[in-house]
């Protein structure tokens, strides 16, 4: 997740632009959730101000193919929802 996304790469990218990111915490390919955490922060530090993320506990790379899946599929709902009110 890092690797690509060097803070140049987001220069042109609009900072109210609606952000949400999920991971999980038994996911290898972010570090059990460590660099959603991490780009959230960064993106927070560079003036992202329409963010969200979430690392959902027990949840693996393909947090849609999980047991939790319903909660995921609501909480990301719940968040659309909410972005396409303020639009």
């Amino acid at each position: 997740v890092l690797d690509g996304a060097d803070d140049t790469n987001f220069s042109g990218v609009r900072k109210t632009l609606p952000i949400c990111l999920v991971g999980g915490e038994k996911d290898p390919a972010t570090d059990g959730g460590k660099a959603v955490r991490q780009l959230a922060g960064r993106l927070h530090r560079m003036g992202f101000s329409n963010l969200v993320s979430k690392v959902y506990a027990e949840t693996r790379h393909e947090s849609l193919n999980e047991v939790n899946r319903n909660i995921i599929m609501d909480d990301f709902a719940a968040w659309a929802d909410s972005v396409l009110k303020q639009a």
